[in-house]
């Protein structure tokens, strides 16, 4: 995000589209901070109502997701 939003990389763009559309069906924020805390930033799982945190399932989806884009 870094990359695309202050160097105005279209790779990173680029990236960031596909794992927008590859989180889609996952609830956003959840998935967001399950990614960043996979990268090793402390941060907790919890997100405020009314959205939801991520299910063991779709936390694995995310981390793929994120794994395909290159971002872990």
């Amino acid at each position: 995000m870094a990359s695309l939003v202050h160097e105005r990389n279209v790779q990173a763009g680029e990236q960031v589209v596909t794992l927008r559309r590859l989180l889609g069906s996952l609830p956003f924020h959840a998935a967001l901070k399950a990614i960043v805390a996979a990268r090793g930033v402390p941060i907790g799982p919890d997100v405020r109502a009314p959205l939801r945190a991520l299910t063991r399932d779709e936390c694995e989806r995310a981390l793929e997701a994120a794994r395909a884009v290159g971002a872990l």
